[in-house]
C-alpha cells in the first residue's frame, strides 16, 4: 500500500533532521528516511565541532538547550596564521563542541518527537517516483526487506556527498580536486590555555591545518588536514605523526610539550 506525505526527506543526519524539524513544525507531514538501521549510528569522520554561525538556527530549532543539557562545550574560535592570532570572544556568538556519538542520536530523537514527522530507520531509497508530468512525486524505499512506495509533493535529498537521490534524479555533481588528507583521534587529558575550547593552526606555505576541539565527556578531538605530499610518511606511524604535527604547529612564541600517551598535548602561553 502506498504511503503519502507532504515531504520525503532522505537522510537523517544534521541536514535531514533540521529540514524535518522545520517542516514538521510548519504543519507538514514528513517521512524522514535513514538508511542505517541502528538508532545510535553516528558519523565518525568529523571534528565534532559546530561553528558559531549556526547559533541562530540552533536556537530556532531549540537545539541549543538540548546541547547544553547533553554537556556540549560552548566553543569560541581561536585561530593562528603567520599573521597572528584570531580570537572570537563574543559570548552571544558561540558554537558547540559535541561528539557525533552524542549529537546524531539526539538530532534524530528531536526530529522524531515533532508531530507530523515519521522517522524510519533502515530505509534505503531504490527509486524515484515520477508523476504524469515527469515531476518527482515520491520514492520507492526498501524497508525490512520489502519495497514500499512513499508518495510526496517534495523529495529532499540530504543523504550526503554520494547522494542516491541525486544519482537517481540525474543531478550532476561538481568534483573538485582534493589535495589534502585528514586524520583525527580522540584523547583525554588534553590541556589548553585557560578559557579555550579549541584552536586551529594554518601553516604556510604548504597550508597544512591542525585543529583541537574539547568535546563533551572530556574527550578532545585532535585533527590534522595536511597536503597529500606527506601522506606516505604520515601512514608509517599515524599516532606519532598526528602528535608530532601538533608539536610543530605551535607558533614560535609559544612553548609546549607533547606526551604520546596519557596527556598527549599541552600548550603554555
Amino acid at each position: 500500500m502506498d504511503h503519502s506525505v507532504d515531504v520525503v526527506v532522505v537522510g537523517a543526519g544534521p541536514a535531514g533532521c533540521t529540514t524535518a524539524i522545520l517542516l514538521g513544525r510548519a504543519g507538514l507531514s514528513v517521512a524522514l528516511l535513514e538508511a542505517h538501521k541502528d538508532p545510535a549510528h553516528y558519523k565518525r569522520l568529523c571534528t565534532h565541532s559546530i561553528r558559531s554561525a549556526t547559533l541562530p538556527t540552533l536556537k530556532r530549532l531549540g537545539l541549543d538547550k538540548v546541547f547544553d543539557e547533553l554537556g556540549a562545550v560552548r566553543h569560541h574560535e581561536n585561530g593562528w596564521t603567520k599573521r597572528g592570532w584570531i580570537h572570537e570572544r563574543t559570548e552571544d556568538a558561540h558554537g558547540y563542541n559535541i561528539r557525533r556519538v552524542t549529537l546524531d542520536p539526539a538530532l534524530r530523537a528531536t526530529a522524531a518527537a515533532v508531530p507530523g514527522v515519521e522517522l524510519t530507520m533502515g530505509a534505503r531509497v531504490r527509486e524515484l517516483i515520477s508523476d504524469r508530468d515527469d515531476r518527482v512525486a515520491g520514492v520507492v524505499a526498501e524497508i525490512g526487506g520489502k519495497q514500499q512506495r512513499v508518495l510526496s509533493r517534495i523529495v529532499v535529498g540530504a543523504d550526503g556527498y554520494t547522494s542516491k537521490v541525486a544519482e537517481l534524479a540525474g543531478v550532476p555533481g561538481k568534483i573538485s580536486p582534493n589535495n589534502r588528507f585528514g586524520y583525527q583521534a580522540g584523547y583525554h587529558n588534553v590541556s589548553l590555555p585557560q578559557g579555550w575550547s579549541g584552536a586551529g593552526w594554518v601553516q604556510e606555505p604548504v597550508i597544512n591545518v591542525n585543529y583541537v576541539f574539547v568535546n563533551n565527556d572530556g574527550v578532545a578531538m585532535l585533527a590534522a588536514f595536511h597536503s597529500k605530499d606527506g601522506l606516505a610518511d604520515f601512514k608509517r606511524d599515524r599516532e606519532a605523526a598526528l602528535l608530532s604535527s601538533f608539536a610543530f604547529s605551535k607558533p614560535p612564541r609559544n612553548r609546549g610539550s607533547v606526551h604520546p600517551y596519557g596527556n598527549p598535548v599541552s600548550w603554555y602561553s
